[in-house]
């Protein structure tokens, strides 16, 4: 799940952004990234390429305009909902897991239990066979 911004694979070799992209404060390339945020979703900016580098941030391409925006907007949302049902979905099947475990448990328990039974009778009848058959 992206909150913030994805990496874009292969970032570098864009072809829109030409051969080289712009450095950052460490002097290395700058990561493309697309905004995943409500405000700017699909928007691409260059960031450091360090997990917790130097701050450097720029817009990569303009603002979307008109209809685009309204279609990259509508398919954010769309994508918050399809990850949220999956969420949910995820968390169902865990508690269903949940309950096939502890039924598996309780059912493998009863098994024994319904065998040491078995054993017991079949002593008792034992038993009571060979006391009868002395009287």
């Amino acid at each position: 799940m992206f909150k913030y911004g994805s990496p874009i694979p292969n970032s570098s070799s864009c072809s829109s952004v030409g051969s080289e992209l712009k450095n950052c404060h460490c002097g290395q390339p700058g990561k493309i990234f697309m905004s995943w945020s409500l405000r700017n979703p699909g928007r691409r900016f260059l960031t450091c390429y360090k997990l917790e580098g130097c701050k450097f941030f720029e817009r990569y391409d303009n603002d979307f305009t008109g209809r685009t925006k309204d279609v990259v907007v509508h398919l954010n949302n769309m994508r918050i909902v399809l990850e949220e049902k999956l969420s949910l979905v995820e968390e169902r099947l865990a508690m269903e897991v949940e309950k096939k475990l502890a039924v598996e448990a309780r059912n493998k328990k009863l098994g024994r239990t319904v065998k040491f039974f078995s054993y017991v009778m079949v002593v008792l009848v034992g038993v009571l066979m060979m006391t009868h058959s002395h009287k």
